[in-house]
């Protein structure tokens, strides 16, 4: 998973707006301290939901589709993370993993293809590198 990146603590604060009097989502969810505790936090029965992302465009623009879905995780963790905890999602029980980020071979594709013939089989051709990955992550 060389592509992964594990997020911390201060990286789920990061889109957390904390207020006094409130308690968020960002601030009660679990985080791995490193990629070795994820094993131990997995087998956590307090553990129900597992979140991680994958922002990248790379699929859609293989199926001729238009960009933009790599930015959807961020607004999605700023959204999310702001929720209020309470009785029926405290947060606690969430572990957020971190995400993927295949900048790398979006740069390579862009830069490197000569036309967009090429660019689309480019595309295409990643989406077999990140479906392996995620499943990697997944199993």
């Amino acid at each position: 998973m060389q592509h992964f990146k594990f997020y911390n603590k201060q990286d789920v604060l990061y889109f957390t707006r904390i207020r006094r009097f409130e308690t968020k989502l960002g601030e009660q969810v679990k985080t791995p301290h490193s990629p070795a505790e994820l094993g131990n936090l997995l087998t956590n029965p307090s553990i129900k939901y597992v979140i991680f992302g994958i922002p990248e465009d790379i699929g859609v623009r293989g199926n001729f589709g238009l960009g933009g879905a790599d930015s959807a995780w961020s607004a999605f963790l700023a959204s999310f993370l702001n929720t209020q905890s309470n009785d029926f999602l405290s947060g606690g029980e969430i572990l957020v993993l971190g995400h993927f980020d295949f900048g790398d071979l979006k740069f390579l594709i862009e830069q490197h293809a000569h036309d967009s013939e090429e660019k689309l089989n480019a595309y295409r051709h990643a989406v077999i590198t990140i479906d392996e990955e995620v499943e990697e992550l997944v199993k």
